[in-house]
């Protein structure tokens, strides 16, 4: 087994494979390539996998640091990432059922939580990009906030995902 690491639109690798798998990212991979090159790059029978993790944010602790964001920014953080994936990932479930270039494409859900200490929680959002561009007093105020409702809800939290599987077989 070998890794290369590169953009998947800059790489012009050989050999073929049995499996190609993305996660959390194939929907930055150029839209006229990601099902043509995959399809070109698999073996007969080969499977693409595309993996998204996707935050359940009707929560007690998702409605509060809202209101968070609302204090600092005037509006909700981010909109709803429920819907907002329901609403994108049914874009690309269907780009992939579409592309002519699977078959057998299959959308599998994996429910699952996460506990997060509050140092855990905030070291996940910073790694957010719209908390990286923040300005740093914005993002520090942002933060302490944030700290000061974990630490009022016991100092952990635990946040509801689903994993989606979109997972299809070389046509």
């Amino acid at each position: 087994m070998s890794f290369v690491q590169s953009t998947f639109e800059e790489w012009q690798g050989e050999g073929r494979f049995d499996v190609i798998y993305a996660a959390q990212s194939f929907h930055w991979v150029a839209e006229e390539l990601r099902y043509k090159k995959t399809h070109e790059l698999l073996r007969d029978q080969g499977t693409l996998a595309l993996f998204w993790n996707s935050i359940k944010d009707d929560t007690d602790f998702s409605r509060a640091e809202n209101e968070i964001w609302v204090k600092h920014f005037g509006e909700k953080m981010r909109g709803s990432y429920s819907e907002l994936f329901e609403q994108e990932g049914l874009l690309e479930l269907n780009s992939f059922r579409q592309s002519s270039c699977f078959e057998d494409v299959e959308y599998l859900q994996f429910p699952h939580r996460i506990e997060y200490t509050r140092e855990q929680y905030l070291g996940l959002q910073g790694t957010y990009s719209d908390n990286a561009k923040m300005k740093s007093s914005c993002r520090k105020a942002l933060f302490e906030d944030i700290e000061g409702l974990i630490d009022a809800m016991g100092g952990a939290i635990a946040v509801p995902y689903t994993a989606i599987l979109f997972i299809g077989r070389k046509a």
